[in-house]
């Protein structure tokens, strides 16, 4: 009977070997694309969620009594005053790229945020979570990117993606 030697022994890959490639060169795969497709592919979608989280912030202040509270935009990014929301809050400050420094509010880095073509603008709520601006027809917010998304608020308040 023939034994078998040890280089027929070692032909092959185990199992476990084998998993242990693909894991590593699937987190690999991973870490290469994001580094290729970078953070601007993102930070559309990004503005518009902090945007959309930011909005109804803003509103729930008007409903609980805060009537004084509006957020403010401009072409570097959108904030509520300093008297509006959380004493943390309202200490927070964030710098962005263009150099600016927002306190109580975020950076619209590379992202453009427009109400009828306008990038400086300022959105009221009154006491029942309505945005005074677009009582009358609704308003659309346009989040210009990489690519183009849009929030919609319509007259009774409900703010939403569109």
């Amino acid at each position: 009977m023939l034994r078998p030697s040890v280089n027929d022994s070692q032909r092959g890959f185990t199992l476990v070997e084998l998993i242990v490639t693909l894991i590593v060169v699937t987190i690999l795969s991973v870490v290469a694309i994001s580094r290729f497709v970078g953070r601007d592919a993102f930070s559309g979608t990004d503005v518009q969620f902090s945007l959309l989280s930011e909005l109804h912030y803003a509103q729930q202040l008007a409903l609980a009594g805060q009537n004084q509270c509006s957020l403010t935009f401009s072409s570097d990014g959108f904030w509520l005053p300093g008297n509006c929301g959380s004493p943390e809050r309202q200490a927070s400050q964030t710098r962005c790229d263009s150099g600016a420094t927002i306190s109580n509010g975020l950076c619209s880095n590379n992202v453009a945020i427009t109400l009828s073509g306008n990038q400086s603008f300022a959105l009221t709520f009154d006491s029942l979570g309505r945005v005074t601006q677009c009582r009358a027809s609704g308003c659309q917010l346009q989040v210009s990117g990489l690519e183009t998304l849009n929030l919609c608020i319509e007259t009774e308040g409900f703010i939403h993606e569109c």
